[in-house]
């Protein structure tokens, strides 16, 4: 009494400290500023104090790991590590930039540029300064940075916030009067000056517009055939004759699907797809053996436990299936009560297993009673005692036992020369029990009579019922004339 009493204490003691047997603790996962994305995903999960999480980072294009922080201290400088929870946790992950190269190209025309032609490294976000420096009866026309109008002005300057190549264009100083080429745009889409044939004086500066149609966007402008401003509104100096065109391509949006959780395939594959604006996309998740569909996330929110799932690309969208392990299969034994006097294994009742699983059968009667026959699902199964039956579906099963049967002896002899059947000896058989008898005599002999007990027969085959412990005697003569002779 006294040792459960302490017990009960130490129970008590162990439940007041801790709040609860099963203690859990709070890992906050922070959104990363920039750079890249994390798993766990951003946000509140819950795990069993003690649990030993997996956290990674991913870094976007241009960015590189730095390092994780827990609790707004250094933690780790690896990008994929693991993370006791045993205490809340407040995790947040930082990307740094890349250093960015500067590309500088020879100059189109004649004229110097600085920094002079070559590769470049800078720190992301460095200021650079360009200056262009025409050559005599040539003059400065513009600045292209990734193949797309950057200034028209001989210097400035050019923020470092990606690689970028740079080129120059000098042009011959112009003629007096010069032409404007526009072209029918390429896609839907208006645009200012209107096509057609333009004339201006010798270094007009053109406001370029383009609107685009509904559905469209405006893509880049085309000067001389080649990239020259991705700006709706851009400015072309006329210092020569220009054809120019207006490019507007479809609105698109990236349908990004993330990689499963669970064991699965989903339609369309990982990774990022692109659709024009409004296009209708099936989502269509298949679960690995062994696994089931559990739902569809779009943009981290749970939408559907549906399989197929349709979505209207109206915005970019990120897409997520989650599948769960199968639960095991359970069927049901029903073990009944059984025929007759004895007892089973498993015992009576309801017992549950596993698909697949073998169950031992075993009827063990009582004395004075034997095993019959096991019977499952009212169906003759075997009429041995200890068997083997396979868990595929709900099973009813029965045993059979029956009062064993009181033996009684036949002892069979014969007289003179002959043979019976049974043969001479001593028999045991179930009280009651038929028995044929027959008496064969041998050559030069005759059949007299069987004497079973007292009782005589004079024909050579008869049945006879045992009711007690018998004997039975076949007499044969010899046909040699004299009597009594054998």
């Amino acid at each position: 009494m006294r040792i459960a009493v302490v017990l009960l204490t130490v129970f008590a003691v162990v439940f007041l400290a801790t709040g609860c047997i099963f203690k859990t603790v709070t890992l906050t996962m922070l959104e990363p500023e920039n750079g890249g994305e994390v798993q766990p995903l951003p946000g509140v999960h819950n795990y069993l104090t003690g649990t030993v999480v997996s956290i990674e980072a991913t870094p976007g294009d241009n960015w590189d790991f730095d390092r994780w922080e827990v609790n707004g201290g250094f933690y780790s400088s690896e990008e994929a590590t693991t993370l006791k929870m045993d205490s809340e946790k407040v995790v947040k992950v930082f990307f740094v930039r890349k250093p960015v190269t500067l590309t500088m190209l020879e100059p189109s025309g004649q004229g110097d540029v600085d920094p002079d032609p070559s590769m470049l490294s800078f720190e992301y976000g460095a200021v650079v300064d360009l200056s262009a420096t025409p050559t005599r009866g040539w003059e400065f026309d513009r600045w292209q940075v990734n193949g797309a109008f950057y200034s028209s002005a001989e210097s400035t300057t050019l923020t470092m916030d990606n690689d970028k190549t740079v080129k120059a264009f000098f042009n011959e100083e112009p003629a007096a009067s010069v032409t404007l080429y526009m072209l029918e745009p390429i896609g839907q889409g208006e645009i200012q000056p209107l096509a057609g044939d333009h004339e201006y004086n010798a270094g007009t500066v053109v406001t370029l517009k383009a609107t685009p149609s509904e559905g469209w966007l405006f893509d880049h402008w085309l000067v001389e055939g080649a990239l020259y401003s991705s700006d709706q509104e851009a400015y072309l100096t006329m210092n020569t004759d220009r054809n120019v065109k207006a490019v507007f391509v479809r609105k698109t949006y990236t349908l990004t699907m993330l990689q499963t959780s669970g064991s699965g395939s989903v339609e369309p594959p990982v990774g990022s797809h692109v659709y024009e604006e409004g296009t209708e996309v099936m989502l269509v998740a298949s679960p690995a053996n062994g696994w089931e569909f559990d739902y569809w996330q779009i943009d981290g929110v749970v939408v559907t436990g549906n399989p197929e799932h349709k979505v209207t690309m109206d915005a970019n969208k990120t897409a997520r299936a989650f599948f769960v392990e199968e639960p095991p299969v359970v069927f049901t034994l029903t073990m009944m009560e059984p025929s007759g006097q004895g007892s089973v294994s498993p015992p009576v009742g309801n017992h549950t297993y596993i698909e697949g699983t073998l169950v031992s059968l075993t009827a063990t009667p009582e004395e004075g009673w034997e095993f019959e026959s096991w019977y499952v699902d009212g169906v003759n199964f075997s009429n041995i005692a200890n068997v083997t039956i396979v868990m595929d579906s709900n099973k009813s099963v029965s045993a059979s036992f029956v009062k064993k049967a009181e033996k009684v002896i036949l002892e069979i002899y014969k007289s003179g020369r002959g043979t019976v059947s049974p043969p001479e000896g001593m028999y045991e058989y179930d009280k009651g029990s038929s028995v044929d008898l027959s008496a064969t005599p041998a050559s030069g002999y005759h059949f007299e009579e069987w004497l079973v007990d007292g009782t005589t027969y004079l024909v050579q085959n008869i049945t006879i019922t045992l009711e007690w412990d018998t004997v039975a005697i076949a007499t044969f003569r010899c046909n040699c004339g004299g009597e009594g002779q054998e």
